[in-house]
């Protein structure tokens, strides 16, 4: 039974006592018996409304903490859903181009960011405004318009900037779990990595041991500049309306989206992190002269995976549009229509097939040019970091007789292979 109850009964019941006495003895008189049966009830009485006191008290004291905190994290939401893409980028560029209460805002916000960059070594660039994590990962709630006329507005809420960047990635669910997408980092993060195996040995009952002692390193991910741009109208850009806020995001993350993953599967240059296409040594299956894929070409880079040990995790196929085609077209022997790529299940040799445009097409070799990649392996061992909140800088000028501002938005991520081993490719596949 609850004790705050129990304890209500039993004063109950010990009032009801001195209650009956009382009824009991009008004379108001009481023999022994009566005295002692009085003392002990009364002695209840008092103990349990003192523990009932004392429970109040408790009680006051953690519903007053629970208002404070809930006003507290009003107060944090209220304040995180002032913030807008539009009007950052107007401070950006004239802090005083947007009303008094609002530059405060940015300012203090831009303030917050750049703490977090230089807590993670990174030095924000003058003339900007940063974006704390904290912003980017709120659950923003905006007025949508909706109709073909845009007079009806609706109250919609939609996910955080960083969280919907993560969930647009081709990454993030591929071959079940995906890739590990971590986000807010600060400094740079160090991921233990085996290089040889411990063995294990059936030795006699009275036989020492013998000692394996398996080594490692460490796989390293440090903050790497990200440089955006989109264009957007001067005219939008004065528009305060929900629907070009979220127009703006959407360029924004779009851009975003395309350059992360981009990188995850092949470098962009010398500057941007390694990926996947970038392993080489014996992940790298191509034969240098480019021909068509086959049943044989399909499941031998499974078996490369498994002969490593690292058929687990998140496991599955990566392409472009060009190669999925011709997985639908290529039979698995010849007089059947039994094809590479089941279109029913999606899958291909019983695994997932993702597709994204970013798996290249113009890879060139010795003996070829226009050439494609497909990748299988353990995409849990694709690391992809994201640092702190974001700087945005507005350049008015380059375009300005087109009525256009360009939008520059530096972000912090990295990529990485925690292990060569988990994934297999050709990078000279011919398509017709």
């Amino acid at each position: 039974m609850n004790k705050v109850k129990q304890a209500i009964e039993e004063r109950n019941d010990a009032l009801d006592t001195l209650e009956r006495i009382h009824n009991e003895n009008p004379q108001g008189e009481l023999d022994e018996d009566a005295q002692k049966e009085w003392d002990e009830a009364q002695e209840i009485v008092n103990e349990k409304e003192a523990f009932l006191d004392r429970q109040e008290t408790i009680d006051n004291s953690k519903d007053y903490s629970a208002n404070v905190i809930r006003e507290q994290s009003k107060g944090e939401e209220e304040t995180l859903n002032k913030f807008k893409f539009s009007e950052a980028i107007a401070y950006a560029q004239q802090p005083n181009s947007i009303e008094t209460y609002k530059a405060g805002y940015y300012e203090e916000m831009s303030q917050e960011a750049e703490k977090e960059m230089k807590s993670s070594g990174i030095t924000p660039e003058g003339n900007s405004v940063s974006i704390p994590y904290n912003v980017l990962t709120n659950k923003f709630s905006n007025d949508l318009t909706v109709g073909t006329e845009g007079d009806d507005v609706v109250d919609t809420k939609f996910g955080g900037w960083i969280d919907t960047l993560k969930e647009s990635l081709v990454f993030s669910d591929i071959g079940g779990n995906g890739a590990r997408i971590m986000t807010g980092l600060e400094q740079d993060q160090h991921f233990p990595r085996r290089t040889n195996r411990g063995k294990g040995n059936w030795e006699g009952e009275n036989d020492d041991s013998q000692e394996h002692t398996p080594s490692y390193d460490n796989v390293k991910m440090s903050p790497k500049r990200l440089a955006l741009q989109v264009d957007v109208s001067n005219q939008m850009i004065r528009q305060t309306r929900p629907d070009i806020e979220q127009m703006i995001q959407e360029d924004l993350l779009l851009e975003a989206k395309l350059n992360l993953e981009g990188v995850a599967i092949a470098s962009a240059s010398a500057a941007s992190p390694e990926g996947i296409l970038d392993i080489g040594g014996n992940s790298d299956l191509s034969t240098g002269s480019g021909s068509l894929l086959t049943w044989d070409k399909v499941v031998n880079l499974e078996t490369q995976v498994a002969e490593n040990d690292a058929l687990m995790g998140s496991v599955a196929y990566l392409t472009n549009n060009k190669v999925l085609g011709e997985l639908k077209t290529i039979v698995k022997e010849s007089g059947e229509a039994r094809y590479l790529y089941n279109d029913t299940t999606g899958r291909m040799n019983g695994y997932e097939v993702a597709r994204t445009n970013l798996v290249p097409s113009d890879l060139t070799t010795g003996g070829g040019s226009s050439l494609s990649a497909l990748i299988f392996g353990n995409f849990r061992d694709l690391l992809i970091g994201q640092w702190g909140g974001i700087e945005i800088l507005r350049n008015p000028y380059s375009q300005a007789g087109k009525g256009i501002t360009e939008i520059h938005m530096n972000m912090y991520a990295d990529v990485a292979v925690r292990r060569d081993e988990s994934f297999a490719y050709y990078a000279d596949v011919t398509t017709s």
